[in-house]
């Protein structure tokens, strides 16, 4: 569901000329990077856990256009993810209930919504969607309160629940091939602190506050197959904490609302990452997404 485009060749085209001044966060990122990718019990220094001890270049050193023309394409290459997730949750907020967009991809912010069959041919939202499940989606925030979803019992059916972290790093292993047991499930963010709740089965951690959960359930493309899913399928709900009671809740995914669609040529996938405007909303992206360390990632 988030398979990436290849965007190596979409810099924008004012890189060459840009201001060598400017980019001097940037070279400072450089650096840090380059430090995360050595081999931890060689470092010399500690590891930077905010964008304040990242060190800059130090001072007189003399940087030519090539290393500055370098360093952005290493930032627009490693930080291209961070602002597609970014942009992807910021479009799912804008829907005011679990919905359809464009009529055919599944859409919702702090829950999820589901398919009842096979995703559309004609979407441009998904680059290589399976063509075998039935999906579900939703962009989770983390930072108020923990989400719970719902695991009915899917009998020998394949199925998967996919939780992506703004890092487009998956989260949590919660499916058939890892044993999952049917019941209720907590996702929570970083710094959420309190204690499972009684008839919660199993609680997740993501390391960032974002959070895109893509449930996928296995139909074939039999009839009477495609029927037989439906009361399974209705139990795969994700709501806020607060809505836990206890008690399994369902949904008639069939009756969703359609919401517009974003404006695409046609050609491809939606294009999320807006090379033009990716360096002004890079900083803010990273404010929402702590520096990774070893403990932070899976």
């Amino acid at each position: 569901m988030l398979k990436q485009q290849s965007h190596a060749n979409r810099l924008p085209h004012w890189a060459a000329e840009i201001d060598r001044r400017s980019l001097i966060p940037l070279l400072g990122a450089g650096t840090a990077y380059l430090m995360l990718a050595g081999n931890a019990r060689a470092q010399q220094i500690p590891i930077p856990t905010t964008a304040a001890e990242v060190p800059g270049p130090a001072s007189g050193t003399a940087m030519t256009m090539a290393y500055a023309q370098s360093v952005a394409r290493t930032a627009y290459m490693w930080g291209w993810p961070l602002v597609n997730m970014a942009n992807r949750g910021i479009a799912f907020s804008k829907v005011s209930e679990p919905g359809l967009l464009g009529g055919v991809v599944p859409v919702a912010f702090n829950r999820n919504a589901m398919l009842t069959g096979y995703v559309s041919p004609d979407q441009h939202f998904i680059a290589c969607p399976n063509q075998d499940v039935a999906y579900a989606a939703g962009f989770m925030t983390l930072d108020k309160e923990p989400i719970v979803f719902q695991v009915p019992d899917f009998g020998d059916r394949f199925w998967v629940y996919a939780h992506y972290d703004a890092r487009t790093d998956e989260l949590s292993e919660i499916g058939k091939q890892y044993g999952t047991k049917p019941g209720f499930y907590m996702m929570v963010g970083p710094n959420w602190k309190g204690e499972t709740p009684a008839g919660v089965t199993a609680m997740v951690r993501s390391s960032t506050s974002l959070v895109f959960a893509v449930p996928r359930i296995f139909i074939d493309d039999s009839a009477e197959d495609q029927k037989a899913v439906q009361p399974a399928i209705s139990q795969v709900v994700y709501y806020p904490l607060s809505e836990f009671d206890g008690k399994m809740k369902t949904k008639d995914w069939s009756k969703l609302p359609h919401f517009p669609a974003p404006k695409s040529d046609g050609k491809g996938e939606t294009e999320w990452v807006n090379p033009e405007t990716f360096f002004d909303e890079l900083p803010a992206v990273m404010k929402s997404v702590p520096p990774a360390t070893a403990g932070t990632r899976r």
